[in-house]
């Protein structure tokens, strides 16, 4: 909200953090908490904010798991709701991810996990024209968690591996140079924002400089004057005592 007031979109430096040090953000995109910042700029309280934050981040993690079990298994419904709901409240997602660290990239990383399953199944052995189920997981991931993006992509090249012979016999490379390109791009755009953070919180590290200089001159100046109001005091109290030893 303080960078948007600010100024900033996207928002790069959070002005007021860290005891109004400011603080750079670069491996948390801030994509997914834009709605919460425009409801706290109308006065919305933070807790409602984060718990509205929070509730729809779980109906898309069960809506996202929900449709990747229903392609993934045919024709069964009551198999796709029960996996979407194990996945909801398993216990490292809600008891570590959610109600002890809160943290929310992490749990938004987690709504895509499902997709990037259905992404790779359809590259890699189904229907490769849905390669770009895999490309929206990439981007959700990057637009939410930078760990979990690395850690997903150790994971599809280990998956990719077990399907090479295949993967490289029907030709399904050419959909993976798509998504490559794709990848490529979202990933000059994180390196455009990392530069263009980096600048900006030069240009506070510089405000900030100016205003300790400032802060540093007006100090020596209320010193000055402290110095010379007490030598005209100690001037007036001398020419009172001379001018009464000449009375007297």
């Amino acid at each position: 909200k303080d960078g948007l007031l600010n100024g900033q979109f996207p928002v790069y430096v959070y002005p007021y953090a860290v005891n109004s040090y400011g603080y750079l953000q670069a491996l948390y995109p801030n994509l997914f908490i834009y709605p919460a910042a425009i409801l706290r700029m109308f006065g919305v309280t933070v807790e409602f904010c984060y718990k509205s934050l929070m509730c729809a981040v779980n109906l898309g993690t069960g809506w996202m798991a929900y449709i990747t079990a229903r392609k993934l298994l045919g024709k069964h419904k009551s198999v796709p709701l029960l996996i979407a709901v194990l996945y909801m409240t398993g216990l490292y997602r809600v008891g570590s991810s959610m109600w002890m660290r809160s943290a929310f990239g992490e749990v938004t990383a987690m709504m895509f996990l499902p997709l990037v399953v259905l992404g790779l199944y359809e590259l890699l052995v189904g229907d490769r024209k849905k390669w770009w189920y895999l490309a929206v997981a990439y981007s959700g991931l990057l637009q939410s968690h930078m760990l979990s993006c690395i850690m997903v992509s150790i994971f599809s090249v280990t998956a990719g591996l077990f399907y090479a012979d295949v993967f490289f016999k029907e030709k399904r490379w050419k959909e993976l140079a798509m998504l490559g390109s794709i990848l490529e791009k979202r990933l000059k755009e994180a390196e455009e924002r990392l530069l263009q953070a980096g600048e900006q919180k030069k240009d506070y590290e510089d405000r900030e400089k100016l205003v300790k200089e400032l802060r540093e001159k007006l100090e020596s100046l209320r010193e000055k004057i402290r110095i010379s109001q007490a030598e005209a005091d100690s001037l007036s109290g001398g020419s009172k005592t001379l001018r009464q030893q000449l009375l007297n």
